[in-house]
């Protein structure tokens, strides 16, 4: 994932939520990232060997209060 107005380039800046073995995926972000800022969410499919594909486009969205958006749900969906 990634806080802020466009997505980086480089893989370094992003954070690495972590590995699952299910297509939906539950992202909780601090306290300090406010409601109705901008976030960015890329995935990889990754080997029995933990190596990973290449990530898909970002998706934006807006953090929201304790919940995600049925848009970015469909988007996520559409990502995996």
């Amino acid at each position: 994932t990634f806080v802020g107005e466009t997505p980086p380039d480089e893989l370094g800046e992003w954070f690495f939520q972590g590995n699952v073995t299910r297509t939906l995926f539950e992202i909780e972000f601090p306290n300090s990232v406010a409601p109705g800022t901008k976030v960015w969410v890329t995935a990889a499919w990754t080997n029995p060997r933990g190596q990973a594909g290449p990530a898909c486009d970002p998706v934006s969205t807006h953090v929201q209060f304790g919940g995600v958006s049925a848009s970015m749900e469909a988007a996520l969906k559409v990502a995996a």
